[in-house]
């Protein structure tokens, strides 16, 4: 009997390109948003704006392959605590594979989700003092 494996090395970590576009900071992520390095990354970036008082956060999905359950709540994370400091954090670009999943557990409904960067930054600024 033989064992096969598919791959050596098979978790990949998201990079992340940071952006500022007026209040707004967009995050331009690339990659799988999955658990370990996918998911530490995001919290990483995302804890780090939020400490420095930038609560207004564009995620952009454009280079996403991939999220997994661990990504999700670390998203879910991300927005909770943006909202917690009176901020806003928005989804752009969403890939059709990744849409699916937001739409198969109803994240859809929780978070903003734009088609268009210009969109992004509208709903994040919005209601902004």
């Amino acid at each position: 009997m033989r064992s096969y494996f598919r791959g050596v090395n098979t978790v990949a970590a998201v990079t992340v390109s940071e952006r500022q576009s007026g209040p707004a900071t967009i995050l331009d992520l690339e990659g799988d948003i999955t658990s370990g390095e996918g998911t530490a990354t995001l919290r990483r970036e995302t804890r780090r704006l939020l400490a420095e008082g930038r609560v207004r956060i564009v995620l952009n999905f454009a280079g996403v392959r991939y999220v997994d359950s661990s990504g999700l709540g670390e998203m879910v994370a991300a927005l909770l605590a943006a909202r917690r400091a009176g901020g806003k954090v928005a989804l752009l670009s969403l890939p059709p594979k990744v849409r699916e999943v937001f739409e198969m557990t109803r994240l859809v409904q929780v978070f903003d989700i734009y088609a268009d960067e210009p969109g992004a930054l509208r709903g994040v600024t919005a209601g902004r003092d």
